[in-house]
């Protein structure tokens, strides 16, 4: 059975994309024995600075051809440099002393170089350019029993390739009233682009928005729980108006606001293992848990 691949999208920054990614693809590993893989779209390259230490990256990374950067140009330029096998980075994190952390979670990097690709890659919309990513990778789908994409904090050239691959799209949310509006504004550019392209996809189903991850959950007051009232009664709406896939769900528990979680980038460790007995790692525990169980189900 080919990967479940789901993409995590929103086109605001700062909503936890990378932490999700990160988080859920470790305890996937570590705790399920699940081969993951998780694909760096960003050229910010967060995913990638948080599971590798700098001279890491830059060893791996530094001729720009074991990078998702090489992929892209590759199908720009016309050339065959970029090599699967080589590109990909096995059993990340690593500890200090050079020793692979988790066996089973593989990376495929990021660079800076992304930036430009983006801009190549957007000058030839129209020409099979949705569908870079998915040539490039679906033939590694049966490697792995999730591939996630951390995609940009945009819906540009690299975002729509990443909407065209994954089987899903997860939504990572922030529960106030901008988030609200951005998640409806979401919902229709993802559904018009799925109508766009819909003839070259005939053999992969229409790609829909299947579940939210809250994230940076405050319990102080009463602003957090109204905006997840608000959530849910706006998804009841765009199921209706057929945007989001029938089974769609805010999936539980809310990750919520950690200081552990925004430390963890820093130690180049998933929650999981900078933290075990915290907060966030109980949390990411149990919303593991649920993407498992939700995901498992649809497909």
């Amino acid at each position: 059975m080919p990967a479940r691949v789901v993409a995590f999208v929103n086109f605001k920054g700062g909503v936890g994309k990378t932490a999700n990614v990160v988080n859920i693809g470790a305890c996937l590993a570590a705790t399920h024995q699940k081969r993951v893989l998780v694909v760096d779209l960003d050229a910010q390259c967060n995913t990638s600075f948080w599971l590798l230490r700098k001279p890491q990256w830059r060893a791996h990374t530094e001729d720009g051809r074991r990078s998702v950067s090489q992929l892209f140009k590759d199908k720009v330029l016309g050339t065959r440099l970029f090599r699967f096998q080589d590109a990909i980075i096995r059993g990340v994190p690593f500890s200090s002393n050079g020793f692979r952390l988790i066996g089973s979670l593989h990376l495929l990097p990021a660079v800076l170089e992304l930036i430009e690709i983006e801009e190549q890659v957007a000058a030839r919309m129209g020409q099979g350019s949705y569908r870079y990513l998915f040539d490039a990778l679906s033939p590694h789908t049966y490697d792995y029993d999730y591939i996630l994409l951390d995609c940009p904090p945009n819906f540009f050239a690299v975002t729509k390739n990443a909407v065209l691959f994954a089987g899903h799209l997860a939504i990572p949310y922030i529960p106030d009233f901008l988030s609200l509006a951005g998640f409806q504004q979401l919902a229709n550019l993802v559904e018009g682009f799925g109508s766009r392209i819909g003839g070259n996809k005939t053999a992969l189903g229409r790609t829909r928005i299947s579940a939210i991850v809250v994230n940076r959950y405050k319990q102080i007051g009463n602003v957090y729980k109204q905006g997840l009232h608000e959530l849910d009664e706006l998804m009841r709406t765009i199921k209706e108006q057929k945007l989001i896939h029938e089974k769609a769900k805010v999936l539980e528990p809310p990750i919520r606001d950690s200081v552990e979680v925004a430390e963890a980038p820093a130690e180049h460790l998933p929650i999981l293992l900078h933290a075990p007995k915290g907060n966030g790692t109980t949390d990411y525990a149990a919303l593991t848990e649920s993407f498992l169980n939700h995901y498992e189900a649809l497909s």
